[in-house]
């Protein structure tokens, strides 16, 4: 059984995607570069080393989804618990990279 891990890039993405935004228009909401937008939906940081900046970009980019702060996007990243498991990542009907359902909590 595979489980694909999630990171906070990945719920910047879903959140984006659900708000009809593009990179651009969502890094123009935030105050930020779209390049800054990217490199956090890539991979977004780590949150044992997460720096200042990146807290700063990460709390803009929470704001425009109507988050208090950055931290608030962690909080969305759902539990392996909760998460189905995928057998395999080309099973019928899942599409690479988006085998898991984005939930909120």
């Amino acid at each position: 059984m595979v489980v694909r891990s999630w990171h906070v890039g990945d719920v910047i993405r879903k959140l984006r995607e659900q708000h009809r935004l593009t990179a651009t228009s969502l890094a123009g909401k935030a105050g930020a570069h779209r390049s800054v937008v990217l490199a956090l939906e890539r991979q977004g940081p780590e949150i044992e080393g997460i720096t200042p900046s990146q807290w700063r970009a990460l709390d803009r980019v929470a704001a425009v989804f109507g988050l208090a702060n950055g931290a608030a996007l962690y909080k969305q990243i759902p539990e392996a618990s909760d998460l189905p498991a995928v057998k395999s990542p080309n099973a019928a009907g899942a599409k690479a990279g988006r085998v898991l359902k984005f939930t909120r909590k």
